[in-house]
């Protein structure tokens, strides 16, 4: 029976898998856990598939001529499939074979042949041969391998060695004496006739049978035994040698004496072979001394060392062809092309360069190690002399790609290339850790299912790349109920026994705890998503949609940075607070976004916190992954009187102002008698003295903030937020800056806001008598669009983010509406998937009834087992014959025996219809089909095959 078998690439794979669970776990990534389920679903129907490989298989020897003894010989095989699957990817190898053989598939309709190199251990009689069949295929993670006892009758011969010099020649007399006794002798000179051999020169030609030659035979000499010519007698019992080196001692004297032409007499403890020559008395003399061996070994007398051969196999000793090799390098090239800009380039290029080398090498030898290593330790430094470290995810994820490389270079053998199809599936992980929305999850997938199909093909053997494309697509369909299940009901309560994960995420976001002019325009050049978020509830307005992120208090004119100190004391709710569901991408900073003041972290917020000194959300740590979060928020802030602290904060000012700044504050707070009265004039003198909004305002040189206020007066919206806020304070108002977000695109599906990195915005808030912090926006003033959904149109030419799209225009608003789907898509993917984490999964089992562990368990594994069993189910159905032609024939003959009429075993289709006339018809088109020069239309078989069973129907009834 087949026996199936881990091998050492499963372990590798479940490494694998077990750092995809743990990229899950620490991330709270569902992308990275449904790689791992979807992986480790397929790997385990592969395990199905393998273990039916061998089923069915029986392996038959043919004849195979003399073999000897640590010599090479030739077994020939007959493979043969009845009464299960085509076995695919098979190695045919035995202990005793010098190399394995590879069959990439076998036939339905006739016995595959092979020749097997064998080197005999030992000299005897044999009546079988071991004969091993592997394997790996379609995935090679599991070892399908079922041994023969093919029956054989071969003797093997011993090996001649020996260094006794032949026996003395004896005279003819002396000969006759020692021969056998009661031995007949012949009238022909006393001598017994010993047959005949090939005349050679110096023969006499009375030996000559010429009447042989008369009738256009060889020319013969006749052989005989006694005094017509002198012999060597070759006796064992005259040896004073183990039984092993005797035999090797008279396989060389027999070679000796046949080399010199001698007649030689073979006597041995069981027989004796009287004297003679020639090719077939030496195989005679051989096949008696293996017998010989064969009789001491079962008496116990020839102890054969115990050595414990394996089997060869290709594994080790074959060499990947070059065809597997360029696919499985173009696979793992293609799950690297997501990393190009998010890892340091150094890996990249090393990783890149590796691949091209080895591909373009082919099925030629390795690259030297020195230069793998060489090549290796330039892309590490590489990697150093750009980021400075070596610490970090990415920079992690860089060194890997320069590890593969070298890996690549080195590929040789089988196991070689199942590493590196592991490695592309890791290099897949890394896509997913590194970004997790849809597209990232389905181009990934697609290459890993390319990857497996890699694999598929190489343990085939077959070419193309369509076929293994298929068997890959039908394994991961088949896997999809696992998949599914193990996604819903694998524990998610796994992050707590991980370590989080170091990550620098750079280029994610421009905003910081430094304010000074450019940052927030150098954000929104970027039209990457920021947040999503759905308000429940009413819907506000686009210049209601305030997000706030960072306050700075710590003013230097037109730079402002984040004042240290904090507050986690519960803030107050004022007003009618608002809940939201935020999703936030990840950002590497500790800033979460709210709509207006966070009040109440309602779900989700085990690692965040409320300031209420300013009026923001914490994390505790840097948001390296993407979260979900509830906060309710409310519009209004407390009016409680400023603590001296906070008053003396918000009150900073520059330790250097231009004389013409402070005249300009003091020409501000003048006339007004309150506040909001120097607000209102601030905010005139802004709107009648010609500043103009813009993205691209240049740089200013060393008094910044005189410079914007009184010449150029061009800036973004940090410009004016630094400028007004440092205005305020000369004015004695307490003023901070705020920086977070304005607007947002409402998305239809999903209804939800799309805040992208260009909705980056600066405003001010400042402290009125009885309002408290009330939010004053300077842009709004200048350009009243910005708080509108089409804000990008003040933008103008500057406003470069690649490809505008013309909203008026019928295929702009087709664009924009393709647009909105797939981030909808995105969204939903991001919520339903990638954060199913343990409160998701509590709550949706919760709506089923199965809270206890006690009903989910069993449920869980009754629907593994199930599953299961349909797929073994399944895989084991009756096998068809892949020629849809028999199986019309077969279909066709199982209606006429269910009719009375079976067909006979070996029955031609022609003679079973000259004995069924109904199936006449067919038969010929099958007939000629099958074995005519053209084969016919499967429409017209198929069309006879329905008017017979239509026939056999109306009889029937």
């Amino acid at each position: 029976m087949p026996r199936l078998r881990f091998n050492r690439h499963t372990f590798a794979l479940l490494a694998i898998l077990g750092t995809m669970w743990y990229a899950g776990a620490s991330q709270q990534n569902g992308s990275a856990y449904m790689l791992a389920f979807g992986l480790g679903a397929m790997v385990l129907v592969s395990w199905l598939h393998a273990k039916q490989q061998l089923r069915g298989l029986t392996v038959q020897a043919g004849s195979s001529g003399t073999w000897r003894e640590g010599e090479a010989g030739s077994l020939p095989l007959s493979l043969s499939a009845e009464g299960g699957p085509l076995p695919s990817g098979l190695e045919v190898t035995s202990p005793e074979a010098m190399r394995p053989v590879f069959v990439e598939s076998m036939s339905a309709e006739r016995s595959t042949h092979v020749t097997l190199a064998v080197r005999p251990r030992a000299a005897g009689a044999r009546q079988s041969v071991p004969v091993i069949v592997r394997s790996r295929y379609p995935l090679g993670f599991f070892t399908c391998e079922r041994s023969f006892e093919v029956p054989l009758a071969q003797r093997i011969h011993p090996r001649p060695a020996g260094s006794l010099p032949l026996p003395e020649v004896m005279a003819p007399t002396e000969t006759i004496n020692t021969s056998l006794e009661g031995s007949s002798r012949s009238k022909q000179g006393g001598d017994d006739f010993d047959g005949v051999r090939l005349w050679q020169q110096g023969d006499p030609l009375r030996h000559v049978d010429w009447k042989a030659v008369a009738r256009g035979r060889p020319m013969m000499v006749k052989q005989f035994t006694g005094g017509s010519s002198p012999s060597v007698v070759l006796d064992w019992e005259s040896l004073d040698l183990p039984p092993e080196d005797r035999a090797a001692q008279m396989a060389k004297w027999i070679d000796e004496a046949e080399k010199l032409s001698l007649r030689y007499e073979v006597r041995l403890p069981g027989s004796k072979l009287a004297a003679g020559s020639g090719a077939e008395h030496r195989r005679r003399a051989l096949d008696a001394l293996a017998a010989e061996m064969n009789v001491l070994q079962a008496a116990g007398q020839v102890v054969q060392a115990k050595e414990k051969r394996v089997a060869p196999t290709l594994e080790t000793s074959g060499s990947v062809p070059g065809s597997p090799l360029a696919l499985i390098c173009f696979a793992v090239v293609m799950a690297s092309l997501p990393l190009i800009g998010q890892v340091p380039w150094g890996g990249v290029l090393c990783f890149q360069a590796a691949i091209i080398w080895r591909w373009f090498r082919g099925s030629r030898s390795p690259v030297n190690g020195t230069l793998r290593v060489l090549m290796v330790l330039l892309g590490v430094l590489g990697i150093w002399l750009e980021t400075g470290s070596l610490q970090g995810l990415e920079t992690g994820i860089s060194i890997m790609l320069c590890v593969i490389g070298g890996k690549a270079l080195e590929s040789r053998t089988a196991r070689d290339l199942q590493v590196l199809a592991l490695l592309g599936w890791f290099l897949c992980l890394c896509c997913l850790v590194l970004q997790q929305d849809l597209g990232t999850m389905l181009y990934t997938g697609a290459v890993a299912l390319l990857t497996a199909a890699a694999l598929v093909r190489f343990r085939r053997g077959t070419s193309g790349i369509l076929r293994p494309l298929r068997t890959v697509f039908t394994l991961a369909a088949q896997a999809l109920p696992l998949m599914l299940l193990l996604f819903l009901f694998f524990p998610r309560g796994t992050a707590g026994l991980v370590t989080s994960l170091t990550r620098s995420l750079r280029h994610q976001t421009g905003i910081s705890s430094t304010m000074s002019p450019g940052s927030i325009a150098a954000v929104a050049q970027s039209e990457e998503p920021a947040f999503r978020v759905v308000i429940h509830g009413r819907q506000p307005e686009a210049r209601e949609l305030y997000w706030r992120c960072l306050t700075l208090a710590y003013c230097e004119g037109m730079i402002w940075e984040q004042a240290a100190g904090s507050s986690a004391r519960p803030l107050e709710v004022k007003g009618e607070a608002v809940l939201q569901t935020l999703t936030l991408e990840p950002n590497g900073a500790r800033w979460v976004p709210a709509l207006d003041r966070p009040a109440k972290i309602v779900k989700g917020g085990s690692d965040h916190y409320l300031n209420s000194e300013d009026q923001t959300l914490r994390s505790i740590d840097t948001i390296r992954f993407a979260r979900r979060l509830e906060i309710e928020s409310v519009a209004d802030s407390p009016d409680d009187a400023l603590s001296d602290t906070v008053l003396r904060r918000t009150l900073q000012l520059p330790p250097e102002i231009s004389p013409r700044v402070r005249a300009l504050a003091e020409d501000l707070g003048r006339n007004a008698t309150n506040h909001r009265q120097i607000v209102d004039a601030a905010l005139g003198y802004f709107a009648r003295e010609g500043f103009q909004y813009s993205l691209e305002p240049g740089a200013y040189g060393e008094a910044p903030l005189e410079e914007f206020l009184f010449e150029r007066k061009l800036g973004f919206c940090e410009h004016f937020a630094a400028a007004f806020g440092t205005l305020m304070r000369l004015a004695g108002v307490p003023t901070r800056l705020v920086i977070g977000y304005q607007g947002g695109e409402l998305i239809q599906p999903g209804d939800y806001y799309l805040v992208r990195q260009y909705n980056a915005h600066a405003w001010n808030e400042v402290w009125l008598e009885g309002e408290g912090w009330t939010r004053i926006d300077p842009t709004a003033v200048l350009a009243p669009s910005r708080l509108t959904p089409d804000f990008r149109s003040l933008l103008g030419d500057s406003f470069d983010i690649g490809f505008n799209i013309p909203r008026d225009a019928l295929w702009g608003q087709a664009v924009l509406r393709v647009q909105m789907f797939w981030d909808n898509l995105n969204y939903q993917w991001f919520t339903r998937v990638v954060q199913f984490n343990e409160d998701e999964q509590f709550s949706l089992f919760a709506g089923w009834g199965l809270m206890r562990m006690s009903k989910l368990l069993p449920i869980a594994l009754g629907l593994l087992v199930v599953i299961l069993l349909a797929l073994w189910l399944w895989i084991r159905r009756p096998v068809q014959h892949p020629d849809p032609a028999v199986r019309i024939w077969q279909r066709a003959c199982t209606w006429l025996a269910k009719k009375g009429h079976p067909r006979l075993p070996e029955e031609a289709p022609m003679s079973y219809a000259a004995r069924v006339p109904a199936v006449a018809e067919l038969a010929q088109l099958y007939t000629a089909h099958r074995y005519g020069p053209e084969s016919l239309p499967l429409a017209r078989l198929k069309q006879a095959a329905a008017q017979l069973h239509k026939s056999l129907s109306r009889s029937a009834s």
